[in-house]
């Protein structure tokens, strides 16, 4: 193998003979390549340590895409580690995932192709523009494949011998858009980093369902990732006797993804636990439209429950399910919030009738102005006594009436109790 980065201009065809980083049809692997398919066609490993989500590109960006090769203007290379592994995979890719991954799907018919190609030129030689609409690969004409497979992209080799400074090759280039903050986390070799990505993997039906974390185009930019790291920061300060909690931001998280930082078995397992808890939360909210997980019911569930699974320092709550518990935490955050904008509206007419100064007012805490400062370690603590004042004081009656109807499995009546504190 070389022992320096070098580029290579490389034929659709090649690509798909020796670069493939997803199979394709065996017919089509024949039709194109004219040799016999193996029986392993992939020869390209996917480290997800290196990878965006896929999913971030629109049929109208794969097109594009499709029409540059076509077009013979690519100008950005994929970017292919060399291996030396016992198995099949020869290269791991380091950049260009998405654009790899658009040509085995055109091939594969998984989408259709719409955009002009430059094909033939007229008596004038003037270029002549074949337009496209919808088009897909097996539809196209024997000469338009040639094209397209004779057509070439660009590959950049990293040998083998510079396998140790992977982790700074892949932050230093991009997939078309710059790296964020968490996808450049990723690309560290540690613990919370792996922890992460299966977290992300195994309860992406909980993920979509939460507010800001859960849109498509976030998700596919790891939000899911850092929202847990977040969750288990939050979790690890909880333990402080003081509520000294740190400032939940890349700072914090950066101190995590390093590969000599040894996470908090306790709490990485008690995060796994609270997520998954949720599951059947997301199944009831999903049946019902527009029905989401916003963040300030988060973070009160995520008091509750740490109070009473992680600390366990609430056994009022030991016979309420993951379910009725998600109840009481929402009615405690809607509450909260209506009396804390109850307050800042009194609040406002005793200024204007002179029975508060201004000064006064801006003394006050509001819930609802905190909790959406959750990140911050003040806030953080504000919230988490407001929360736990709140079931002390005002839930008592109310979580022994749940714990019997719950015991007697009359599990509508128990959320009705909670849905009454509310009302």
């Amino acid at each position: 193998m070389a022992q320096q980065i070098y580029t290579a201009s490389v034929s659709v065809r090649k690509m798909i003979e020796k670069y493939l980083i997803t199979s394709i049809s065996d017919d089509v692997y024949l039709e194109i390549t004219k040799k016999k398919p193996p029986t392993n066609q992939v020869k390209v490993f996917v480290d997800d340590s290196f990878q965006r989500k896929y999913g971030a590109w629109d049929t109208a960006k794969k097109s594009m895409y499709i029409a540059s090769i076509f077009n013979n203007q690519i100008y950005t290379p994929i970017v292919l580690a060399e291996m030396n592994r016992d198995d099949n995979y020869k290269f791991s890719i380091l950049d260009g995932m998405h654009r790899a991954n658009v040509i085995a799907e055109f091939i594969n018919d998984k989408f259709g192709f719409t955009g002009d190609v430059i094909m033939d030129s007229d008596e004038d030689g003037k270029p002549v523009v074949i337009p496209f609409k919808n088009k897909l690969f097996s539809n196209m004409s024997d000469r338009q494949k040639l094209v397209f497979t004779d057509s070439e992209i660009e590959i950049k080799f990293i040998p083998e011998s510079l396998s140790n400074m992977l982790n700074e090759v892949f932050i230093t280039i991009n997939d078309g858009e710059p790296l964020n903050s968490q996808e450049k986390r990723n690309a560290v070799n540690c613990e919370i980093a792996r922890w992460s990505r299966h977290l992300d993997e195994m309860n992406e039906s909980v993920f979509k369902q939460i507010t800001k974390v859960g849109a498509s185009n976030n998700l596919q930019r790891m939000s899911a990732r850092e929202f847990v790291s977040k969750v288990y920061g939050f979790i690890k300060n909880y333990k402080d006797p003081v509520l000294d909690h740190a400032r939940l931001n890349d700072d914090l998280l950066d101190q995590y993804y390093s590969e000599t930082y040894v996470m908090d078995e306790n709490v990485k397992q008690y995060v796994n636990s609270l997520i998954s808890s949720l599951e059947g939360t997301c199944r009831k909210l999903k049946k019902n439209k527009n029905k989401v997980i916003k963040m300030d019911q988060f973070w009160v569930y995520t008091i509750l429950h740490s109070e009473l699974f992680f600390e366990k320092s609430v056994s009022d709550l030991s016979g309420v399910s993951d379910e009725l518990l998600w109840n009481l935490a929402v009615s405690t955050s809607d509450l909260l919030l209506k009396q804390s904008k109850k307050l800042e509206v009194d609040n406002f007419q005793s200024i204007e009738d002179g029975s508060m100064s201004k000064e006064d007012e801006e003394k006050v805490t509001y819930f609802h102005e905190e909790v959406r400062r959750f990140h911050t370690p003040q806030a953080m603590k504000y919230v988490i006594e407001e929360v736990k004042s709140h079931i002390a004081s005002k839930n008592t009656a109310l979580i022994d009436q749940v714990k019997e109807l719950k015991v007697s499995e009359k599990m509508e009546e128990a959320e009705q109790a909670i849905a009454n504190v509310s009302g």
